[in-house]
């Protein structure tokens, strides 16, 4: 039996703060309709030659999601309104079984959001492109979006990325995705 414990595993963490109730970020990041606008204002529109395929998002847990033109794709894992967003995700141009988890904690800050963001398990040597995708894609075109929404320009001042403060470090890997995994995808 051949055993082996890599340590090589890279994980990024990301804290970033929002200028809107931890309600809005989170239906911002798991409706369809909402998260559409964010990808528009997203660095992938302006760089990549992506399909104009507007992104599903299932809002019950095991439901898929797709996103940026099917360039993203996943499950998701745990759906706690306001609070947390776990997903089993996944780029297109990763191996096919290649899934990685991606964990979005929502903390209430003063009148806006504490958002701590941990990705964990993604192909190695992947690390650098995605912390870069994070910011371009997510963190800074959701903070435009919920800065120009009406709802918060009605209930709070403007909206802004206060901080993307990140980091890229080797973890241990376990087997917590692939068991996350194997779980949810033989149930569907």
């Amino acid at each position: 039996m051949g055993e082996e414990i890599i340590r090589s595993a890279e994980a990024i963490h990301q804290e970033v703060s929002f200028k809107a109730a931890p309600a809005r970020v989170y239906s911002a990041l798991t409706d369809a309709s909402q998260f559409n606008k964010v990808v528009q204002l997203s660095a992938a529109m302006k760089s990549m030659a992506i399909e104009n395929k507007p992104a599903e998002i299932s809002r019950d847990a095991g439901g898929a999601f797709s996103a940026f033109g099917g360039y993203v794709t996943g499950r998701q894992i745990e759906l706690v309104p306001e609070k947390r967003i776990a997903q089993a995700w996944r780029a297109s141009s990763w191996d096919p079984e290649a899934y990685s988890i991606a964990r979005f904690e929502l903390s209430p800050r003063g009148s806006g959001t504490k958002l701590e963001f941990e990705h964990t398990g993604f192909p190695q040597g992947d690390a650098e492109h995605l912390l870069a995708g994070w910011k371009g894609n997510y963190w800074e075109p959701l903070a435009k979006y919920l800065a120009g929404t009406k709802y918060h320009k009605e209930h709070s001042a403007q909206g802004s990325l206060e901080s993307a403060g990140a980091l890229a470090a080797p973890v241990k890997p376990g087997t917590e995705a692939n068991q996350i995994l194997a779980l949810l995808f033989s149930a569907h």
